[in-house]
């Protein structure tokens, strides 16, 4: 009588699927997205604590931080997602910036939690910012997708940083259209320069926790026209995020739709 077969243990030979898809993350994304912690660290904390440093008030100091937050998200995740392999890891590296991101606003939370000066940061703050950031590390990454070589990924990622540089700009190129006039055409200009701004997002997401009212700051009435003829809509933080979602969704489409229609080579 032929005694049964034993089982082979095929199974138990097969490594886990997570911890298989967790090496190959790490062994091809970890050192990108180090890096991309690092800066982040380097970039918020270190605008941050040079003011301080330098005798600035906390809530000064915070808001440079956060103004160098918009700045940073609006080049690194693109940057940072232009050199992956995949739209996965492209996501994954561009993400980890608004992630560390979100690690550094609590800790600005945390130091407000120790009684400074007035215009800490409250927890409803660090997630509406949170929010405005991971909506620019969406869309950065969304326009890098759209292409597949590494050089047009690049190229990509400097092109849609510098838009969002130049719409953090718009109270400087929007006072040349407003010429001294405050009409409903004005308004509704101002309006939209409002909502594409990534910083005034970000201010308007913690108004109420620093105080700082953008439009009426004292050096905007030197260097721009908003504010002074026009006074443009608060509480738009969350109007911002949407509009950068669906740039990306928009983005994404097309990024289907071209792999519908010109597949890659295999």
């Amino acid at each position: 009588m032929i005694a049964a077969a034993e089982p082979s243990g095929l199974a138990s030979e097969k490594p886990p699927v997570a911890g298989g898809v967790i090496r190959g993350l790490l062994s091809r994304d970890g050192w990108a997205m180090l890096a991309a912690v690092v800066a982040t660290m380097i970039v918020e904390w270190g605008v941050f604590l040079t003011g301080r440093c330098c005798g600035v008030v906390f809530r000064e100091s915070l808001l440079a931080a956060l103004a160098a937050t918009a700045l940073w998200l609006a080049i690194g995740p693109g940057c940072f997602g232009a050199g992956a392999s995949s739209a996965l890891s492209a996501f994954i590296r561009g993400g980890i910036v608004a992630d560390a991101t979100a690690i550094n606003l609590l800790g600005f939370w945390l130091l407000s939690l120790g009684g400074g000066d007035f215009g800490g940061l409250g927890f409803v703050g660090v997630v509406k910012v949170y929010c405005v950031c991971a909506s620019m590390a969406v869309l950065g990454v969304a326009v890098v997708c759209l292409a597949r070589r590494w050089v047009w990924r690049a190229c990509l990622a400097v092109t849609c940083g510098l838009v969002l540089v130049v719409a953090m700009a718009s109270p400087l190129w929007i006072s040349a259209w407003i010429g001294g006039t405050s009409s409903p055409a004005t308004q509704e200009l101002v309006t939209w320069a409002v909502r594409i701004n990534p910083f005034y997002a970000i201010a308007d997401a913690v108004v109420e926790e620093t105080g700082f009212v953008w439009h009426s700051w004292g050096l905007m009435y030197d260097w721009s026209r908003v504010g002074e003829y026009v006074n443009p809509a608060g509480g738009g933080w969350w109007q911002t995020c949407l509009l950068y979602l669906l740039a990306a969704g928009g983005c994404g489409v097309v990024s289907l739709l071209r792999y519908r229609v010109w597949p890659p080579k295999p």
